[in-house]
Order: C-alpha cells, then structure tokens, then sequence
C-alpha cells in the first residue's frame, strides 16, 4: 500500500510538473508575442506611412495614386529586408481645393510563437493617413534663451532648433510653402537694429545715450509698457530705449546681446540656422516679450514692415495660411525690471538692484493674454515645458497651448524628437491622425 500511494504521489508531482513547464513556457510566448506584435505593428506603420507621403508627393493624378502606393509598400519592406508580402484591404485618395489626402488599410503576415495553438493570429493590420494640404504655413518659433538655459540646455535647444528648421525647409515637395520667425527671448527682445526707425527712438537721439550701452551703440531694446506688450507695439510711435543692466547674472545681460536678434518670417534655412548657432544667453525671463513677438512676426498688421521679412508677409489671418507659434521654456515668468538713474553709475551692464517695473502679474496677464489673442485669431500655439519642475511655472504654459496634446512636459534629450514631431503636424506634408 505504501509503494502504491508513493508511485501515485510521483505519477501526479510529474503531471503537476509538467503542466507547470507548459504553463511557463505560455507564459513566455504571450510576452515574446506581444513584443512581436508591437515591433510588426510600429515597422509596418512606418512603411505604410512612408508610402503614403511618396505616393503623395509622386507626379501623378489622383485615380493612379492607390497603385503608386500599393507598389511602393511592398518596395519599400523589402527594401527594409521584409520579406512578406503586404495587403491593402482599403485605398483612398481624397482631392478638395484645400488638400489632397490618403487613407489606407494595410496587412502583413508574421510569425507567432502561439500560432501553433492559435492560427488565426498570424497577420497584423494598421490604418495610414497623410495629407498636402494646399496652404502656406507661417511660423513664430520663440525659445528662451534666460540664464537657466546654460550648457547643455542651450546646446540641446539650438541642436533640436536646427533639426526643425531642416525639416521644414529642405523637403523639395513644398519648398517655398512655410516660412519661419526666430524669436529668442531673455529678459526681453532684441529687435533688429534697422527697426529704430520702424518703431521711434527718443527725439533727443540715441548718442546722448551711448553710455549706457555695451558697445557705446543702442542694444536694440525698447522699455514697453504693459499696455504695449498687450495691445501691440505700433510702428510710427516713439518707445523709451532699454540701458543695458543685469539683475542676476552679471555677464548675461537684460537685453539679449548681440546675434540674437528676432528675426522675421523667412524661408531661408541657411539664415535661420546661423541664428540659432549665434544664441547666447540673457538675464531674466520675459515670457511676455517673447509671446509678443512671436504673436506680432504673424500679424498682418506688419505687412512688408519688418526689414529683412520675406515680400507680403505676414499674411493676413483667414487667408488660407496657416498660422503656428511654437513656445519654449524652462522655466517661470519673470518681473520686468528697471535700473534707477542713481545706479546708472561705473561699467554697463548696470545693476538693476532687481527693481521692478512691470510686476510678476503684470507680467504674467499680458502673457496670458497673448496666447488667448492668438488663439482666438485661430494661431495654433505649442508650448514646451523643458526640464521644469514647479507646477507654478508649468500652469500657465499648459493654459496657453491650444489644447492638451499641444503641450508637452519636455526631459532632458527629448527636445528633438518633440520639435519633430511637432514639425511633421503643421507641416503641409504630414501623417494625419
């Protein structure tokens, strides 16, 4: 009887045995499956995705396109070393004054490790949609360039920058179809310096106050009001010029220093690239001076007005053009400060003693009512919070942006990919969602 009840014993510890070495081994396939099914779905997207913008972009009419592209998919993978034939269950290509666009389904066999149990689930399928659309795009891309934007901060703006202007400009499918301003912002702007006569400096002249700049030379800075950075700065109208002074950092002054100029809308990459290699950076953050503008690159109401803009820019709002601000920060709003005359004294830059002329509030309402302007105007607006912790300084970013998935929390490295990513959305060219 106890030899009986040990071989039972036995006989059901290697049943259990087994069915747990099954059970492991399903286990283990279900993972391995579900990371080959993602991996076939992100490189099958990504074919189908591709294929869309070429067929689009192919010198075709409209009825060959689903062709062009039913060919172009399966190059494509097998270009890629897929060697799987792709299905498409659903063409269509819409053309309308306004865009033409591709919707597609498309399917591709692959192997599974549960296809032994479960034959059904050997294919995985994703839908494609891309669009040219027929308008002009004109962009504000306004990026802090305040003192906490030293080192690495400043070298992964100017990088991911360049990345986006490339994008944008080099494709030869809608070259001379998107322009872009430069707006990088410290504590305020420097305006180019042909804009002197644009926008009235004192009648007394500027060389009585050649000693409170730098260079002996106006810096370039206007001292707004509040009023001015709500409403908008007029041409014609004279402005109080800026001394050069710093609050907190002595080498980076308040006035952003030379080579960072706002340029205007532009659609030369080569221009806006030196630009942006030439950022240096500047005391405080005048997020208000910055939104202003980039809002006032796209208003119409300076039409051929800024030196160097390109000819019947900006264009008017509701012309067909579509309009996008792309803002960038790391980190709050700051006051708008002002050096009293009794500490104009000794070497410029002078030091502010951190008096306020504009306060944090101030400051922080005409920000916010920029961003409600433009987007009221329909101005897309992207807002980019890099590297900041304080909720504080990330609200009013979040609230500025046109919506949700317009804004974005940005970590260190992630820079690139985002202003990708925000490149391929307004572009002409572009995946749809």
């Amino acid at each position: 009887m106890l030899r009986s009840y040990l071989d039972d014993q036995q006989g059901s510890f290697s049943i259990l045995f087994v069915m747990s070495l099954f059970v492991a081994y399903l286990s283990i396939a279900v993972v391995v499956d579900v990371s080959k099914i993602h991996q076939s779905r992100e490189k099958l997207q990504f074919i189908s995705d591709a294929a869309a913008l070429y067929t689009l972009k192919h010198d075709s009419k409209s009825e060959e396109k689903a062709a062009i592209f039913k060919t172009y998919v399966n190059k494509l993978a097998d270009s890629m070393g897929e060697d799987t034939y792709i299905t498409t269950t659903k063409i269509n290509v819409h053309e309308t004054d306004e865009r033409i666009t591709l919707t597609a389904s498309t399917t591709a066999p692959f192997e599974l490790t549960m296809t032994k149990f479960m034959s059904s689930f050997n294919k995985v399928a994703i839908n494609t949609n891309a669009e040219i659309g027929i308008e002009d795009v004109e962009v504000a891309l306004v990026i802090d360039i305040s003192s906490s934007m030293k080192n690495a901060r400043i070298n992964e703006a100017k990088a991911s920058a360049k990345l986006f202007v490339k994008q944008l400009l080099d494709d030869d499918s809608i070259v001379g179809r998107i322009s872009i301003s430069l707006v990088p912002f410290g504590g305020t702007v420097r305006v180019p310096v042909e804009m002197k006569d644009l926008l009235q400096t004192p009648t007394i002249g500027l060389e009585l106050y050649s000693q409170n700049w730098i260079d002996g030379e106006w810096n370039q800075c206007f001292e707004f009001d509040i009023d001015d950075i709500k409403n908008g700065v007029k041409y014609d109208k004279t402005y109080r010029v800026l001394p050069d002074f710093y609050s907190w950092n002595q080498t980076n002054p308040w006035c952003p220093l030379e080579g960072n100029e706002f340029m205007p809308l532009t659609n030369d990459a080569q221009a806006l690239t030196a630009k942006i290699d030439n950022f240096t950076l500047s005391d405080g953050t005048g997020s208000d001076h910055g939104m202003h503008w980039g809002y006032e690159s796209l208003n119409n109401y300076w039409e051929n007005k800024f030196p160097g803009g390109l000819v019947n820019t900006p264009a008017a709002n509701y012309s067909g053009v579509k309009k996008v601000i792309i803002f960038m920060s790391d980190g709050g709003i700051t006051a708008q400060h002002y050096v009293r005359p009794q500490h104009m004294v000794g070497n410029v830059p002078f030091n502010s003693r951190k008096k306020q002329r504009i306060s944090y509030t101030n400051a922080l309402v005409a920000f916010e009512h920029l961003c409600d302007k433009a987007k009221s105007e329909d101005i897309e607006v992207y807002t980019i919070a890099y590297l900041i912790t304080k909720s504080a300084h990330r609200e009013p970013l979040q609230n500025c942006a046109s919506s949700e998935s317009h804004y974005v929390d940005a970590r260190s490295g992630d820079l690139e990919n985002i202003f990708s990513r925000i490149a391929a959305s307004i572009s002409p060219l572009r995946i749809s969602m």
